[in-house]
């Protein structure tokens, strides 16, 4: 699958979940998310820019993806990438695998997301501690993403 993504900074979460909602997006998630990155001990996966991350989505899910082949176009960043759901309760177990088969943890955070659906496009509006909050939109193109 291929990922297109886009990230605007300091965002005015109030401001855009009105327009969002004006839109007629539909809000599909709010709370916090655990994330947590992986890589080999050697960090071969950032060298090639590549990520391996682990999230989850307060008691919703839980998402496993790998992203490679980065590149740029348009301003929008676009990744290959494979991802696969589970469950909140797979959560210790998925990040337990990956460190038994010799994955490390390079980095860990919480934040606090509200995720809108558009029908051709997903927003996100990012909160984290000590930082101002920033919007990434999801789309099948960076054409989408710009409208």
């Amino acid at each position: 699958m291929k990922e297109v993504e886009k990230k605007f900074l300091n965002t005015d979460p109030e401001k855009l979940t009105k327009k969002l909602q004006n839109l007629g997006a539909e809000k599909t998630f709010e709370g916090l998310v655990e994330t947590i990155y992986f890589d080999y001990p050697d960090n071969r996966f950032q060298k090639q820019d590549q990520v391996l991350r682990a999230r989850l989505m307060g008691n919703e899910k839980v998402e496993v993806v790998f992203k490679c082949n980065k590149r740029i176009q348009d301003g929008c960043k676009i990744y290959d990438e494979k991802e696969i759901f589970l469950t909140p309760n797979d959560w210790d177990n998925i990040t337990d695998l990956l460190q038994s088969i010799g994955f490390v943890q390079t980095m860990y955070f919480q934040k606090h997301r509200t995720q809108f659906k558009l029908p051709n496009a997903k927003v996100e509006i990012d909160i984290y501690p000590e930082m101002d909050p920033f919007t990434e939109i999801e789309a099948i193109d960076t054409q989408t993403i710009e409208q």
